[in-house]
């Protein structure tokens, strides 16, 4: 009797430290595993951006879809894209008519002026071409509305054929963009992080060229 609870015991710890393991690792979210797999395969690409992923059913710049949402939430407010003044920030006319600048949220994209940082050129032009001025988009807010600035702090959304993408995480796994952390805006931080480990990990946008400027800024 004492053996077989010894026995139990053992595997009972056994697997609890496996399970540790696992969540630790992140091998326990198949939905954004899923996704690192999917453009992992069709690693490297060709054409204006190189090695951006391509997989089935993701378009050339990369976009991949929010595998692990059904849908655009329904707090997004629709809005029209009028300009990308960055990689990180657009203005968008809202269908209510209200003209605003918005700042998105989870992503530091390199500056294009003042000064002007590595891969900061080809981070604004992966953007407008993602978003382009006149494309649809749907803007979510977080727990702060607006930053020191004035500018909205929003999720940006997007849907293709019914089909959700944040942009804010497209923006990193492209690697156009890292994670940056500002709370308590924090919603969505764990795709994005993931976002970041694969491009990290295959070199992709801004981690070949310009990697410092990456490690120096990712959080």
């Amino acid at each position: 009797m004492l053996k077989r609870l010894f026995r139990l015991l053992v595997t009972g710890v056994v697997l609890a430290v496996i399970i540790l393991i696992a969540i630790q690792g992140g091998w326990l979210d198949p939905v954004l595993q899923q996704a690192n797999e999917r453009v992992e395969r069709a690693l490297p690409n060709v054409g204006p951006f190189a090695r951006t992923p391509t997989p089935e059913g993701v378009d050339r710049t990369g976009m991949v879809p929010a595998l692990w949402i059904a849908a655009v939430p329904v707090s997004a407010l629709p809005a029209t894209v009028t300009r990308i003044a960055d990689g990180d920030s657009i203005e968008v006319l809202y269908d209510d008519g209200r003209a605003e600048k918005v700042r998105i949220l989870l992503v530091d994209a390199p500056e294009t002026a003042f000064p002007v940082e590595c891969y900061s050129k080809e981070a604004a032009r992966w953007l407008a071409t993602v978003a382009p001025v006149g494309s649809r988009v749907y803007l979510e807010a977080d727990a702060q509305n607006r930053d020191k600035y004035g500018r909205e702090l929003r999720q940006v959304w997007m849907e293709r054929n019914g089909v959700p993408y944040l942009v804010n995480e497209n923006i990193v796994r492209s690697g156009h963009g890292v994670r940056l952390i500002i709370p308590p805006n924090v919603k969505y931080a764990e795709p994005i992080g993931s976002a970041q480990a694969f491009a990290r990990k295959n070199g992709i946008g801004l981690w070949g060229p310009c990697a410092d400027w990456g490690n120096e800024n990712a959080e």
